[in-house]
């Protein structure tokens, strides 16, 4: 699967969240990966959400994860 996700995410670009676009909707309903389908249940826009914020800059992904994880 790792071809077809490097496919999926290969117009996404580091420091440019706008970048994502829809690449993640696909992925996040990939019941192969998640054993659900997160947008189904509601969780894909907040992922996305997420991964957006991870993408802005320089530091951006652990002021991410502190955000969230505390």
């Amino acid at each position: 699967m790792l071809a077809a996700l490097k496919e999926q995410l290969s117009g996404v670009k580091y420091d440019d969240p706008a970048s994502l676009g829809d690449s993640l909707k696909p992925i996040l309903s990939n019941t192969l990966l998640f054993g659900v389908d997160l947008n189904a249940v509601g969780l894909g826009e907040k992922i996305e959400g997420m991964v957006k914020e991870m993408l802005t800059g320089p530091g951006a992904v652990r002021r991410t994860l502190c955000k969230y994880l505390g």
